[in-house]
């Protein structure tokens, strides 16, 4: 069986490498794949639908990147017919009521601030693909 893809959208080296990092020994096995930009999340995403192949099971999406940003990025998938369906995770260093506010108007399935201490980032993501990767799926229509 295919392992679940994880898509993370972040253009910081060292929170993907952190993320990578606590990512290792979760429960679930899974396949990590990074875009550095709004833009090139948005083509692949694109392209996995025009292809009809197999789209992440996640996607982790930073918001504040150059060019395209995250906020952008999900108003594309979820105004999208064709990726609206998508489990965004909103993952950034903002904890701006006003970009909470924003990303929940705008569909996003949860957001996250990325804590600061790598402890508590491996405990958090464990919880939240735990969560989205079992009790979400079980309890989807």
């Amino acid at each position: 069986m295919k392992k679940p893809e994880i898509l993370v959208v972040e253009d910081s080296d060292d929170d993907y490498y952190a993320f990578v990092r606590a990512c290792r020994g979760i429960s679930h096995e899974i396949e990590l794949r990074r875009c550095c930009t709004g833009s090139e999340a948005l083509e692949y995403l694109i392209d996995l639908a025009h292809k009809k192949q197999p789209r992440p099971a996640l996607v982790f999406l930073d918001l504040n990147m150059p060019g395209l940003d995250g906020r952008d990025v999900l108003r594309e998938i979820k105004y999208s017919d064709e990726l609206s369906s998508l489990r965004v995770v909103v993952y950034s260093t903002s904890d701006s009521p006003a970009d909470v506010e924003f990303c929940y108007a705008n569909h996003a399935n949860a957001y996250h601030v990325k804590p600061m201490d790598f402890a508590r980032m491996k405990t958090d993501l464990k919880a939240i693909i735990d969560y989205w990767l079992t009790m979400a799926t079980e309890l989807s229509p």
